[in-house]
């Protein structure tokens, strides 16, 4: 088994790669300087592998929790109610460049894209 730790490391990691690419085209990624007034950026999760989706997710989902400090919280219970919302448009996978971090939003909340 992998500690989760440092699997949630690696995911994010590779995550923000990903998202920086996809956001800087050819830009270098040692030189992304994100600007704090821009909008979270859509990540099109279908490109990710399921194993990187389900991590990633997982990774935002444990980052929520803790900043609320819930109790009895299923984990994978709401991993597979995510990845649901996010096949049927309900929810969006968004990198945000404040926190050089992907994150959750409901669908309805995203920002308008130019």
């Amino acid at each position: 088994m992998y500690s989760p730790g440092s699997a949630r490391a690696i995911i994010i990691s590779q995550a923000r790669e990903f998202c920086r690419s996809a956001v800087n085209g050819s830009m270098k990624l040692d030189s992304f300087d994100p600007d704090p007034d821009q909008s979270p950026v859509l990540i099109p999760w279908q490109h990710l592998s399921t194993e990187a989706l389900a991590g990633v997710v997982e990774a935002c989902l444990v980052a929520q929790v803790a900043d609320q400090n819930v109790e009895g919280f299923d984990l994978k219970r709401e991993v597979t109610k995510v990845l649901a919302g996010l096949d049927a448009g309900d929810w969006a996978l968004v990198y945000d460049p404040v926190t050089e971090s992907p994150a959750l939003l409901p669908a309805d909340e995203l920002p308008a894209q130019p």
